[in-house]
This record gives C-alpha cells, sequence and structure tokens, in this order.
C-alpha cells in the first residue's frame, strides 16, 4: 500500500472520527413507544392505557406516536415477562396492577417489581368489603366477631389469587381471625354468592360496588387509605381498628436497566397524562394521582411484605377450596 493511499485512509478515519464525535445524539424517543398490556382488549387496565396513550398523542407529551400491545395469559404473566425482556432503550414500557405482586405470591411468575424499572403509578382504584343489606351483620365489627366466635365459618365469596382474596387474609390476620374463601369470580359472580347465600362477605372495587350498591348489597368497610366521597358513610377499616390499606394500582413499568435520563422523559409524559382535562373526565373507576421514585418504590415494598405475611395462608385456602 502507498503512503499516499495511508495517509488518505488515516486522513479519512479521523474526519469520520471527528464527524460522529460532534453529531448531535438523537433525542428520545425517537421511535414510537408501545405500551404492553398483558390483558385482552376491553378491561379497565387495557381502558385505562389507551386513554394515556390518546392523551400523550393529543397532547405531544412525546414527539412519537403511542401504540397499544395486548399481550394476555397466565394471569399477566406473559405480558410482563415481554415488558421485562424488551429492549432497555425506552421505547417498550408497560401497565399492570398489584396482580405484579399476588403472581408472585402464587407463583405464577417470579417476577416482582425488583425486576423492572418502576417508572410511575398514576392511579388508584380502592375497594371495599361488602355484604348482604338485609343480612346477619350490621358492620364489619359485627362480621369480625362471628368469624372469632365461629373460625371458618364467616364465608368470603372471592377469585382465588387476586388482591381481593389476598386483602380479606391480611384483614383476617390482623383481626385475629379465621375466614373461609369461596371461589367465587369476578365481581357479578361474587354479587350472585352474596345474595343468594352462599357466602357472607366479599370484595368489590368501589367503582364496581356503586354499580351494584342498590342491588342488596352494604358496604363494611373501605380496604384503602381514605374514605370515597360518594360513599362517606363507609368507614376504612383503619378507622375501625384494622391496619390494613389495600387499593390496586395502574402501575407503568419498563425493562430493566433504562438510562435515568429516558426514565425521566418517559415519567414526565406520564405525570403531565395525570394532570390533562380530558383525561381526568374519561378515566373511569380509579383516581388519579402520581408518584414515583423512593416513595413508590417504599410502598411496594411494604405491599409486598403484607402479602408475603400471609402467603402461606394463601397457599393453604387456595388448596382447600380447590378441593370443594
Amino acid at each position: 500500500m502507498s503512503r499516499r493511499i495511508i495517509r488518505y485512509s488515516l486522513a479519512l478515519a479521523a474526519t469520520l472520527a471527528l464527524s460522529a464525535a460532534i453529531s448531535p445524539v438523537r433525542a428520545f424517543p425517537d421511535q414510537p413507544v408501545t405500551i404492553i398490556v398483558p390483558t385482552q382488549p376491553g378491561g379497565r387496565v387495557d381502558a385505562v392505557a389507551r386513554l394515556f396513550a390518546k392523551v400523550i398523542e393529543d397532547e405531544k407529551l412525546l414527539p412519537v406516536s403511542v401504540v397499544i400491545r395486548n399481550m394476555p395469559g397466565g394471569g399477566g404473566a406473559i405480558g410482563t415477562r415481554a415488558i421485562r425482556d424488551a429492549n432497555a432503550s425506552g421505547h417498550t414500557i408497560g401497565l399492570w396492577n398489584l396482580n405484579l405482586l399476588t403472581a408472585k405470591m402464587q407463583k405464577v411468575s417470579p417476577l416482582g417489581p425488583k425486576d423492572f424499572s418502576v417508572l410511575a403509578q398514576t392511579g388508584s382504584a380502592p375497594i371495599l368489603l361488602a355484604t348482604k343489606t338485609d343480612g346477619r351483620f350490621a358492620n364489619l365489627q359485627d362480621a369480625l366477631a362471628y368469624a372469632k366466635a365461629n373460625p371458618g365459618k364467616l364465608l368470603d365469596a372471592t377469585n382465588i389469587g387476586t388482591l381481593p382474596f389476598f386483602s380479606t387474609l391480611v384483614l383476617a390476620q390482623k383481626a385475629g381471625v379465621r375466614i373461609r374463601p369461596v371461589q367465587s369470580g369476578g365481581g357479578a359472580e361474587r354479587l350472585k354468592a352474596i345474595l343468594g347465600g352462599h357466602a357472607d362477605i366479599a370484595i368489590f372495587g368501589t367503582g364496581v360496588y356503586k354499580q351494584y350498591a342498590g342491588n342488596g348489597l352494604k358496604g363494611l368497610a373501605i380496604l384503602g387509605p381514605d374514605r370515597d366521597p360518594e360513599l362517606a358513610d363507609i368507614p376504612t377499616a383503619r378507622e375501625l381498628g384494622y391496619d390494613v390499606a389495600f387499593d390496586d394500582i395502574d402501575l407503568w413499568l419498563g425493562p430493566p436497566g433504562i438510562a435515568p435520563d429516558r426514565v425521566a422523559v418517559l415519567r414526565r409524559a406520564l405525570e403531565a397524562a395525570t394532570k390533562s382535562a380530558e383525561l381526568r373526565a374519561k378515566i373511569q373507576d380509579v383516581i388519579v394521582v402520581y408518584r414515583d421514585g423512593k416513595a413508590l418504590d417504599d410502598d411496594l415494598a411494604a405491599r409486598e411484605a403484607a402479602l408475603l405475611s400471609v402467603a402461606e395462608t394463601a397457599a393453604a385456602a387456595a388448596s382447600e377450596a380447590a378441593k370443594k
């Protein structure tokens, strides 16, 4: 190779290196952002994800389009695994709820919050404990007194393995009683079990309860941190002396390892969306909140510890229910 060619090659390499060094860094995001939803289209989580996607696009909170990808199956395990395994560029994130914790308790999935970049909480879906309006219990204290006097006789219509199932077990633990879960299914099935006398109590989301309240259902206690202004006569479990404060949450996740500056961009967009008048007008059965960082991490750790404290009881109850 001649000296002229060598000099030319060296000069070209130096020019390319200098060009790369001074070229502007591409802004994030520079391609569509995909939101993985671990359910079929049409459920509450899917509806929330689509509303956030619309607001983010309409109000240009990110400079790219936002795409929803439904990945149902395995009680959310398929979708959450896809979120965890996505490229850490930040262009794929997901929306899920506390099934992330309950699935781990049930050994349906090994994944927990520490396996993700936890981005933010944008919503709270409070739950409450209810009974039949003309049933035997006037209030929560009556129900728990019956459970104390009759271990295993207070029947809880539930969906084994879900947040309502675990919430009632935590309440029972705090009250020092034993409540027997009865596999019923979703909210409509739990309502039938209560009204038909096949169970004594059941957990409902407050939004669902408001739909059913005129059909013979009576709230005993909010199992969340605060009373519902529209259900002001129903106290919280904490007000009644039981340290239980469960609500389901809308939890935004990304794969581990997203760069902090990109996490910040995603958080700014999500927080701005929670302030949108359109979103607040259209969102249903959810209290819009925003939380991220250490406060959210600490809260998830506390929730996980509470669920772990009843994991053995939950496993035994699930096994007993499966035999019936």
